[in-house]
């Protein structure tokens, strides 16, 4: 063991689409696989100011920020 972590990559893109809806895209980088993992979409129904406020809060607690964003917010 070289002791050297091998990290992957987490990428989330928000698209207001509607004033009261939020696209979201997520892709993940695993660095230990060649091929590349699809993306997975959906949509939220808040608007981007009350969702930016909610994970600004539950920005220490990344269990509850990730379940947040799981719920749909």
């Amino acid at each position: 063991m070289s002791g050297k972590a091998n990290y992957g990559e987490l990428e989330l893109c928000f698209v207001e689409r509607r004033p009261e809806a939020i696209e979201v895209e997520l892709r993940v980088n695993d660095p230990d696989t060649q091929g590349e993992l699809a993306s997975v979409r959906g949509q939220i129904t808040v608007t981007p100011e009350k969702l930016l406020s909610e994970l600004f809060a539950l920005q220490n607690d990344p269990d509850a920020y990730g379940q947040k964003l799981a719920a749909g917010c």
